[in-house]
């Protein structure tokens, strides 16, 4: 990871990465502004914002190359109220369940460089608004086994399901197993990292996987 990259954000004020404005990630004049994602097609997958916006890519580039992490933890908020949404209407149903929430994982190299994982960062922060047990933060059970070229840089639909088969496992399966579990990343694309992180979830005995991104 870039050292002294990120020393600076840790030194330097804090200012919105679309107006500049002091004190804030990105602001809510900002991210007013960013229109919503379209549905996916599946009905477990879903995201908050259009990737088609270019605030919203700088955003979450910035958060990803550039160690802002600030910035995740004002797109959690954001993504907080979809979650929310959706696990408030499963509990009016079933009142007693409870959902583990975690981040998908990068792979070795990403996290030895960067010194994060970019979507444990925004799923922690959803875990923390909830403020209540209807929710909790579990690391370190899914895991990546298998070293992938970058989703973004392949184009082909089916090229990027390929390059993802094989690529989790769970660590814990006795954790997993009769689970409601809620999967969390920055972007999705054509699902296929949500959907390898789910066959291997259910192949450990999850219940229920529903998975949530910042963008879409």
């Amino acid at each position: 990871m870039n050292i002294l990259a990120r020393m600076l954000h840790i030194i330097l004020p804090i200012h919105c990465i679309g107006c500049g404005r002091r004190g804030i990630a990105f602001c809510d004049g900002c991210i007013a502004h960013a229109p919503l994602a379209n549905t996916s097609e599946a009905d477990w997958i879903h995201a908050h914002f259009s990737y088609k916006d270019a605030m919203v890519r700088k955003a979450l580039r910035a958060l990803k190359y550039k160690y802002r992490m600030p910035i995740g933890l004002v797109l959690a908020g954001w993504l907080y109220g979809d979650v929310l949404e959706f696990v408030s209407e499963a509990r009016e149903l079933y009142p007693d369940r409870q959902f583990m929430i975690m981040g998908i994982p990068s792979s070795r190299e990403s996290q030895k460089e960067r010194g994060f994982n970019q979507s444990e960062v925004i799923a922690k922060e959803i875990v923390r608004l909830f403020e209540d047990s209807a929710v909790v933060f579990v690391p370190n059970v899914l895991e990546k086994i298998k070293s992938t070229e970058r989703q973004a840089r392949i184009e082909k639909r089916s090229d990027r399901l390929k390059n993802l088969v094989g690529a989790y496992r769970v660590r814990k399966p006795d954790i997993i197993s009769g689970a409601h579990v809620i999967v969390i990343d920055d972007i999705t694309t054509t699902g296929a990292t949500f959907k390898e992180a789910r066959r291997a979830l259910k192949a450990a005995g999850a219940k229920t996987v529903t998975a949530f991104a910042v963008a879409h």
